[in-house]
């Protein structure tokens, strides 16, 4: 598949993302006991999109450039799966954080962490949305079932 059509994947999963981290930012502005369920929700959401996210580009962008044998790219593409795989891990720490508490008697420190994952988390998805298109346009193709 052409790497248009891969780049438009990745759009619409990192567009997807956005939405949930807009969903937590929003809930996070109300009142604590009201967000506490709904923020849960989104958490969980937010895993399992992130997941389906980090299989697509592992898959279907990062293994094939890695294997293309084009070693610029494939160090490249090697590097940008190491940065997913450490915010897919800081996702997850920031989840068992908070997994079982009550975030409501916790607010203040709750805010602060979910307002610090979600600034990572944005930061990582502009950052890797630039250097996809960048590593996308030295290759021709790359495999895209998604």
């Amino acid at each position: 598949m052409l790497s248009t059509t891969a780049l438009a994947h990745l759009r619409r999963h990192q567009d997807e993302l956005s939405a949930l981290l807009d969903q937590m930012a929003a809930l996070l502005a109300g009142d604590a006991t009201r967000a506490q369920l709904p923020l849960a929700g989104v958490r969980w959401s937010i895993a399992r999109k992130a997941r389906a996210y980090q299989l697509f580009k592992h898959g279907e962008i990062f293994g094939p450039v890695i294997a293309s044998r084009r070693p610029v790219q494939a160090a490249v593409a090697t590097e940008m799966r190491r940065a997913c795989v450490a915010m897919s891990d800081a996702y997850e720490d920031h989840l068992r954080r908070w997994s079982g508490r009550d975030t409501a008697t916790e607010w203040s420190a709750y805010r602060r962490d979910v307002a610090a994952i979600v600034t990572r988390l944005r930061r990582h998805l502009l950052t890797e949305r630039q250097q996809v298109e960048r590593l996308l346009a030295g290759v021709i193709e790359v495999r895209c079932v998604a």
